[in-house]
């Protein structure tokens, strides 16, 4: 019988700040150590060094490589609320998966193109591409229903913690606690409370939750399962995890639902196993490596272990040991690089998990360096941290797809410092039609005389605080096309635009 292990927050903070690799590797993210990899860190970086990091050029390395793949992932949308934990239906009876008894046989697993081949559509959507500022980016991955139920649990925790409260939080609060929080990754103020004068407190919800139709896999490969729901099947997608997530159990049911897999995985969760000994293997030359495949209830599935600086164990249903490449190495005991043998599953798994390590980069660039002592809380940031990167990512996708010269696309702080602006100015949203050849023309303004700040479209349209104020001095106004010169500024915006009998340039600023 299964047992459940509860922690105390003390336990999850200290397995939270844990640096070590579920592999027990040297390095983390079962980046293998391999020099071929890109992006090839030589060194970590240095947070005086952030502003001299090119980001930029190692998001284009890594998007020119997987041009020369086979297969894209289409990105669909975010999940609806029934995919959120705590909003499924009632629990039901799991379907355990049976005991696996195997016979592994010393083979090589090898699929031929067409079994390979990627059957999904490539293009991007319609809903995708019309996607055009960088909130609206964020907001497709963190849509405006999580901000409500988010500010609902924290008025239910509130009232839970205190029933006579009377403090409340709205969604329009929430998103500027959240737009507060991303501008104090970018500027740095004395005090935490220089920013805003108090916190709010996040709860977690339920986790491993099963529905009917899924098989129970345990804790973690049920995580791959719930987080794959939105894949399209059978069409050769390709899904990567790393130890704590991959056992046979898992390769198999993504095999018979169309979906190949790859993944490092731990010795004891293969049963049978023939895979030589580690004590065997060290005592073997660098680069050594076999492979074993066995009938997982109809599914080939290959493990192949690889020695190189410690040995590496990996599962998949699509790559194997064929064909063998070299790679680069640094042997230690004859101070001289040498070349030894590397699996193709160790490749194919190197290239596509850098995704993660991408991510990790961006986000340790530009994170929200809050502390506190409540692990819900540093775990809401690393979420805020981690959706704001993919939607820079996911940005600057659709640019090169709609082929958007590389000058005009905005850099990673430019992009989240006007999605802070637009999470702490946005009020209610318009219904007005958006023209978005205003907006070229408003840019472009902007860079001409005295510098003078715009703010997001978002902001500029969301018909709450605008009010005139008179200057003292005339400036030239910032509505296109237009050459005059008023004593009217937005108190919100802080743009001059003229208001008189003949000309109403700031209703049109605020309306177009």
């Amino acid at each position: 019988m299964a047992h459940q292990i509860h922690l105390n927050e003390n336990e999850i903070a200290c397995a939270l700040q844990c640096d070590l690799s579920e592999d027990g590797l040297d390095l983390d993210d079962d980046s293998l150590m391999d020099p071929d990899f890109e992006p090839d860190f030589e060194e970590s970086i240095d947070e005086s060094l952030e502003a001299e990091f090119d980001i930029d050029a190692l998001v284009d390395t890594l998007n020119d490589d997987d041009r020369n793949s086979n297969f894209e992932v289409e990105v669909g949308p975010a999940l609806s609320s029934s995919d959120i934990p705590g909003t499924s239906d009632p629990p039901v009876k799991r379907r355990k998966p049976e005991k696996l008894t195997l016979r592994w046989k010393k083979k090589n697993l090898e699929l031929n193109a067409q079994q390979l081949a990627f059957t999904g559509n490539e293009s991007l959507s319609s809903d995708i591409l019309d996607l055009d500022t960088p909130i609206q980016f964020l907001l497709f991955l963190f849509p405006p229903e999580l901000i409500k139920r988010i500010s609902e649990e924290t008025n239910l925790y509130v009232v839970q913690k205190d029933p006579n409260s009377t403090f409340r939080v709205s969604e329009t609060e929430m998103r500027q606690f959240i737009g507060v929080v991303y501008m104090m990754s970018l500027i740095q103020l004395p005090r935490v409370t220089n920013h805003w004068s108090s916190v709010l407190e996040i709860e977690s919800g339920k986790e491993n939750v099963v529905r009917p139709d899924e098989p129970d896999l345990g804790a973690s490969s049920n995580v791959v399962v719930r987080l794959s729901r939105m894949i399209p099947r059978h069409q050769n997608y390709r899904l990567y995890f790393d130890n704590y997530f991959t056992s046979l159990h898992l390769l198999e049911y993504l095999a018979k639902e169309g979906i190949l897999g790859l993944g490092t995985i731990r010795r004891n969760r293969i049963p049978d196993c023939k895979l030589s000994s580690e004590k065997e293997i060290m005592k073997k030359d660098r680069g050594y490596s076999e492979e074993y495949i066995a009938d997982v209830n109809g599914v080939d599935v290959s493990t192949v272990v690889w020695k190189d600086n410690k040995l590496v164990t990996l599962a998949s249903t699509f790559a194997g040991l064929n064909p063998i490449s070299e790679v680069r190495r640094y042997d230690k005991k004859n101070s001289r690089y040498i070349n030894i043998p590397r699996p193709n599953v160790v490749s194919e798994y190197n290239r596509h998990m850098g995704g993660v390590d991408l991510v990790d980069s961006i986000m340790g660039i530009y994170k929200i360096k809050l502390r506190s002592k409540r692990w819900q809380m540093r775990l809401f940031y690393h979420f805020l941290d981690l959706t704001m990167a993919n939607a820079w990512l996911f940005y600057k996708r659709v640019c090169k797809y709609k082929n958007i010269p590389n000058k005009t696309i905005m850099a990673s702080a430019d992009f989240r410092l006007e999605i802070a602006e637009t999470l702490c100015k946005m009020g209610v949203k318009t219904g007005l039609t958006i023209r978005r050849s205003i907006e070229g023309q408003i840019l472009a303004k902007k860079h001409k005389g005295p510098a003078q700040h715009v703010p997001p479209q978002a902001v500029r349209q969301d018909q709450v605080g605008h009010w005139p104020q008179w200057a003292e001095k005339k400036i030239r106004c910032k509505f296109p096309k237009c050459a005059g010169f008023t004593h009217t500024v937005c108190d919100k915006c802080g743009v001059a635009l003229c208001y008189t009998k003949n000309k109403n340039c700031f209703r049109n600023f605020h309306l177009l």
